[in-house]
């Protein structure tokens, strides 16, 4: 199976489906289906069990571009059947750091606002949402959605997808996976204007789950650990 390298486009654009609006973009769908078939069971006649809440949706967001960057617009550029979960697990490790890679370059300001934006607006359209609503993200508990600056919305889509989704009865959690989108999202931080306000306590006291929090550890405990190997082989 052959993986495709970030793309060198300077404008990244989502693809429109043929047949309307009301449908999302090409690169979600595709993403739709390769979350669900990562996170959640396989019913009898070949559907997925899911429940779609922010969090999947950011994520979906978020995998829909790394798509995109690395030139994937249709499921026939796929490296291989998605619906098997061994190939929608290599395609999501391999084609999100592109995304990151991207972010990095001098599109990435671009590409992280059409993200938010993409988010954000697939919400109002699709889900519900009106632009009076608030939504209880910290530092933006008061701001109606229509208020939303564009680092705002990026703030919104950084807090819903740094949260797991909410698992299934009896289902394990994949820290790997969950980390690789850690660690993309430590490079959005880095790379936009949100560090300050992603590392402040009452944005951090303020994600639902402890799974940052835990990563966060997990690097500590591995630089220290490297450390002591270090210091004591050189003693040696």
């Amino acid at each position: 199976m052959v993986i495709k390298s970030v793309t060198t486009s300077s404008v990244i654009q989502l693809t429109p489906d043929d047949r309307g609006e009301d449908y999302l973009p090409v690169e979600k769908q595709i993403a739709n289906e390769i979350i669900r078939v990562l996170n959640f069971r396989q019913e009898e006649d070949g559907s997925y069990t899911s429940t779609s809440t922010k969090e999947f949706r950011a994520k979906r967001t978020i995998l829909a571009y790394a798509l995109a960057v690395s030139g994937i617009h249709n499921v026939s550029q796929l490296p291989g059947y998605y619906y098997h979960k061994d190939t929608a697990e290599r395609i999501f490790q391999e084609y999100m750091p592109n995304l990151s890679s991207a972010l990095l370059g001098e599109n990435g300001d671009q590409i992280s606002k059409d993200m938010a934006n993409g988010f954000l607006q697939n919400e109002l359209d699709f889900e519900g949402e009106y632009p009076e609503n608030i939504w209880d993200v910290p530092d933006l508990e008061n701001k109606p959605l229509s208020t939303y600056s564009d680092e705002d919305k990026l703030l919104a889509l950084y807090f819903f997808a740094s949260q797991e989704i909410p698992l299934e009865e009896n289902q394990q959690s994949n820290a790997t996976r969950f980390f690789k989108l850690i660690d993309f999202l430590f490079i959005l931080s880095a790379a936009t204007s949100l560090g300050k306000r992603i590392f402040s306590r009452n944005f951090y006291n303020g994600l639902e789950t402890k799974s940052l929090e835990n990563y966060i550890g997990r690097k500590n405990f591995l630089s220290l650990s490297f450390d002591h190997l270090r210091n004591y082989l050189m003693a040696g």
